[in-house]
């Protein structure tokens, strides 16, 4: 395991494939479960992003397509996850989108977080009309770059933006409320339905 870069105390994490079986690799590293990245494969001299990757823990990860750099004018290139590969994760862990069900605490979250680029609660709001589903948030997250969705309920939970899998479970914060502020009001959104991990 290699430490690829350090943004914002964020490490991002590259390790090297040592098989592959199907949509299921084994990693020369152990990445927290839920935590996600994609496989970089050597093409043509150059490096090229073959997959998605989340890591299941205990050293496996399962790969999926990686949809990313959609092109109509021309195919882009399959590369096939090998040994010559590595998966590179955390990207993007240092841009967060914080959930608190009152303003008093989303200030005082934006706060503890403030070495990390918090988007707007306000940008997530207009992203969608009605009932909040899985897709609109991980649109959500691929549009504005976010790595990690931070969760005040209960708990104080850290999610996975690409994986929606809680990676961390903070502090006791003692809240019931499903919904989250914005200065557009109030929201309410399905924890337990949307993201794994988040139940109390």
């Amino acid at each position: 395991m290699r430490f690829l870069g350090l943004f914002l105390a964020i490490k991002l994490f590259a390790v090297g494939i040592v098989s592959v079986d199907k949509n299921i690799a084994k990693i020369d590293g152990d990445i927290e479960k839920g935590v996600s990245g994609v496989v970089v494969c050597p093409y043509n001299g150059n490096s090229i992003i073959a997959a998605n990757a989340v890591s299941l823990g205990d050293g496996k990860v399962k790969l999926s397509n990686y949809d990313y750099l959609k092109n109509r004018a021309f195919a882009l290139p399959i590369v096939p996850v090998t040994q010559k590969c590595e998966a590179v994760f955390k990207r993007n862990y240092d841009r967060i989108l914080i959930l608190a069900p009152t303003q008093k605490l989303y200030l005082k979250l934006k706060e503890k977080y403030k070495e990390n680029i918090v988007v707007p609660v306000d940008n997530f709001a207009l992203f969608f009309e009605k009932d909040l589903t899985k897709k609109d948030i991980l649109n959500f997250a691929k549009i504005m770059n976010v790595g990690r969705i931070i969760v005040a309920k209960k708990y104080l939970y850290e999610v996975d933006a690409n994986s929606l899998q809680v990676v961390s479970k903070k502090e006791y914060l003692g809240s019931d409320k499903s919904e989250f502020f914005t200065n557009y009001g109030i929201f309410k959104i399905d924890y337990k339905k949307l993201i794994k991990g988040v139940n109390g």
